[in-house]
């Protein structure tokens, strides 16, 4: 992301009263992502880069944060997310949509599927 988008994101996330972080997982997550590089030398061709990032959160916020949202870029909000905020999920570590539940074959969509990294019908 260039500075000046950066700049625009903060911007607009003041204007509702909200706080941007930025993270650099490169350099946060050097180990792992060199360990996942190891273990899938195919690298983005079976997994996206983004996929990697998203499972790393837990090791790169702060202790301090007990719960996240992650959103893909490419979802849009038109509700609250207090209603998806307050969803309890017992002694779960995470909730997910899978893609199936959305009308994606994942089986032909995804090449994690594809390879046979992922079942088809857990993909989210």
């Amino acid at each position: 992301m260039t500075l000046d988008n950066r700049e625009k994101f903060i911007y607009l996330a003041g204007q509702y009263n909200q706080l941007v972080k930025f993270y650099n997982v490169e350099e946060l997550c050097a180990d792992k992502l060199a360990e996942i590089n190891e273990s899938f030398p195919e690298g983005v061709a079976v997994f996206t880069i983004g996929t990697m990032y998203r499972l790393l959160i837990p090791q790169i916020l702060p202790q301090d944060i007990d719960k996240v949202i992650y959103l893909d870029s490419d979802i849009i909000v038109d509700l609250d997310l207090n209603e998806l905020w307050k969803i309890e999920f017992g002694d779960k570590p995470l909730a997910a949509v899978t893609e199936m539940s959305n009308g994606i074959n994942s089986e032909q969509a995804f090449s994690s599927c594809r390879a046979g990294y992922v079942n088809g019908e857990d993909y989210f």
